[in-house]
Formats: structure tokens, sequence, C-alpha cells
């Protein structure tokens, strides 16, 4: 799965990648990491981890691997809805971050 993603990512932009940390093939932490080494706008898209792995020290590997929040399961609507408005406000922080300098 994290291998298609990664292949079809190079053809397509999307708004936001909610990313499964384990996947076969190519986990999300994989996949995120190819992601970031690619060319812009692709390396910019923000990626939501959504995974059951709920632990501090697992939320802090996936931002490690370049994913821009983490959500862990069981996920309701409410903090889906929640997480992504966060990842939209870090995104536009960096953003505003990135033209300021």
């Amino acid at each position: 799965m994290g291998s298609r993603l990664w292949r079809r990512s190079r053809r397509s932009l999307s708004n936001l990648v909610l990313m499964d940390v384990r996947m076969p093939v190519m986990d999300g932490l994989a996949a995120t990491r190819a992601l970031r080494a690619m060319d812009a706008p692709i390396r910019d898209v923000p990626v939501l981890a959504v995974t059951a792995e709920a632990m501090p020290e697992d939320a802090a590997r996936c931002l490690a691997a370049g994913m821009d929040g983490h959500l862990a399961k069981p996920v309701t609507q409410a903090k889906l809805y929640a997480a992504i408005e966060a990842v939209f406000e870090t995104v536009s922080k960096r953003a505003d971050a990135a033209r300021a300098a």
C-alpha cells in the first residue's frame, strides 16, 4: 500500500494524506520519508498519521519521519476533524515562518 501511494503521489497532488503507519512492503514512515524527498509541491503535502500506535514515542517517530500530525485509533469524526484542523494550522504556520525568513 505504501509503495502504491508513493508511486501515485509522483503523478498527482492531494490536499492531505491520511497515512497508516503499518502497511506491507513500505510502511507509513518510509512512505512519508520518500514523499518528503520528492520535489515541490508534492513534498509539501500535509501528512497525518492515523494509527493504532498511540504512545508519545510513536507520535514522535511519525513527526520525525516528516508527518505533520498524529491521530491514534480508534478515530471518531470529531477527533479526525480536530486533527486535520491542527495539521493545516501547523502547515500554515510553517509556511508563514518560511515566507518571513
